[in-house]
């Protein structure tokens, strides 16, 4: 598994000749890259005495905003290698053989059965990453403001996951009909603008408490 190895081998596996892992991958470990920094923002929040001087529920709501992310954070982990096999299902159908016409229409099944997987990998991460930006977001007011520039990079971050995975998503639609790629067009041209709007507004509140 990608994810056991050491921050400078998933580096060099990258940098490499390799077709995977790529931009999905990449994106998901992103995410939770900045689902960790968000993590960091509420371990240093969560003790401190402005912290402990808020009402039960609000203390409340923060943790379970917390334990949610670090549960994304786990699936966004496992999407690391999910999106590395999809993209070798691909690879796997497209070599098969294709020299009978049986052979053809079943290497086609694969394929197009392939490319829908290819394409849920990415979009699953879009959507994991947008759900921990929310929560981020919800986060801001009664943390750590010592810490709050993390938590603003890791906002950052899980934006630029949402769009590198998007990439993904796009490049695997050609196949698709014209209305299946403006349904799927669609769906996550609404995640990237919400995204967008989330990130942008999370900055102008964070940058007035810095």
């Amino acid at each position: 598994m990608l994810i056991e190895k050491t921050a400078l081998e998933i580096l060099n596996e990258i940098d490499s000749s390799s077709p995977t892992p790529g931009g999905g991958s990449v994106s998901a470990l992103v995410a939770a890259l900045g689902i960790s920094l968000s993590g960091m923002y509420a371990h240093l929040s969560i003790h401190k005495k402005k912290f402990l001087a808020l009402d039960e529920s609000t203390r409340q709501q923060f943790l379970e905003h917390f334990m949610t992310l670090e549960d994304l954070k786990k699936e966004l982990t496992q999407a690391i290698d999910e999106d590395c096999k999809a993209y070798d299902h691909v690879m796997s159908a497209c070599r098969l053989p294709k020299n009978t016409d049986e052979e053809i229409r079943f290497r086609q099944k694969e394929i197009q059965q392939a490319t829908y997987i290819a394409i849920e990998s990415p979009y699953h991460i879009m959507e994991l990453s947008l759900q921990a930006s929310r929560l981020c977001e919800k986060m801001i007011s009664n943390g750590n403001k010592n810490a709050i520039s993390d938590l603003a990079c890791g906002i950052i971050f899980l934006d630029a996951a949402i769009q590198g995975a998007s990439v993904n998503v796009e490049i695997n639609l050609s196949s698709l009909d014209e209305k299946e790629r403006y349904e799927w067009n669609t769906k996550i041209n609404h995640l990237l603008e919400e995204s967008r709007h989330i990130k942008e507004k999370a900055l102008l509140q964070i940058k007035t408490l810095l």
